[in-house]
């Protein structure tokens, strides 16, 4: 007799802002220059547009960043890690903070 076994549940990554604590609100809306990142992984962020934790958490887990490699990925992981974050969040009504 077969048994089919469903995959695994997901994890869910989002973030309901409603939920959100008042410390991980106040962390998404720093800059990335709060992590603490090297000058090279920086910058590459900053070329591509990301300026907020924020910003950084809502890409997708698979971060592909021209300039950034392994090393960079796992840098930029075990900063968010710090604060209890992950890339590819799903952050529900993320607006930057210089956005209308």
């Amino acid at each position: 007799m077969f048994t089919i076994h469903s995959p695994p549940p997901q994890p869910d990554h989002s973030l309901d802002p409603d939920a959100v604590d008042a410390t991980t609100l106040i962390i998404l809306l720093h800059t990335i220059s709060a992590l603490g990142l090297n000058v090279r992984t920086y910058n590459s962020l900053r070329r591509d547009g990301i300026a907020f934790i924020g910003d950084l958490v809502s890409l997708p887990p698979k971060l592909k960043v021209p300039g950034l490699g392994k090393k960079s990925r796992r840098e930029i992981c075990a900063a968010l890690a710090v604060h209890r974050l992950t890339l590819g969040m799903n952050l529900k009504n993320w607006q930057r903070p210089d956005s209308p």
